[in-house]
């Protein structure tokens, strides 16, 4: 029987030049930066300052870019972050970087996410008559009965 190397990758790279500039740009100009900019403003009282705050980020994202394509142009492989972790760090660590990411780091990205749809439609639509955000209460009741010695 004819099994693979391990080190041999069956996967397709077919992303092309085009689809890498929409993935990457989607990514950077994500929903953050659209919540981001009031809060910044207030905190820091200066466009001046919200420019350069904005700039530093930018340098501290071009140099991790640049870092990543420095590995992916060293590690020939496909499996991104994970193949980087196991090559570098061994087995151990890309793994459980493989069951953060898929339990943490991804589903907490999707939830932001999903709270700035929401939060957007909610603005176009509103779906609570109160106060409040949907689906969150404003009154909890009498929570006196959940103290110790009650």
């Amino acid at each position: 029987m004819n099994t693979p190397n391990a080190n041999t990758s069956s996967l397709d790279r077919s992303i092309g030049l085009n689809l890498a500039i929409i993935l990457m740009i989607s990514s950077i100009i994500g929903s953050g930066v659209f919540k981001k900019v009031a809060p910044m403003t207030a905190e820091l009282q200066s466009p001046t300052w919200v420019l350069l705050a904005w700039v530093v980020a930018g340098l501290v994202s071009l140099a991790g870019a640049l870092s990543v394509a420095e590995l992916s142009g060293q590690i020939a492989d496909s499996g991104g972050p994970y193949v980087f972790l196991r090559e570098i760090y061994g087995k151990t660590l890309a793994y459980f970087f493989g069951w953060g990411n898929f339990a943490v780091i991804r589903t907490a990205s999707i939830a932001s996410l999903a709270f700035v749809f929401a939060e957007s439609v909610h603005a176009l639509f509103p779906l609570a008559r109160s106060g409040s955000r949907v689906g969150i209460p404003t009154h909890w009741g009498d929570l006196s009965l959940c103290q110790p010695g009650r």
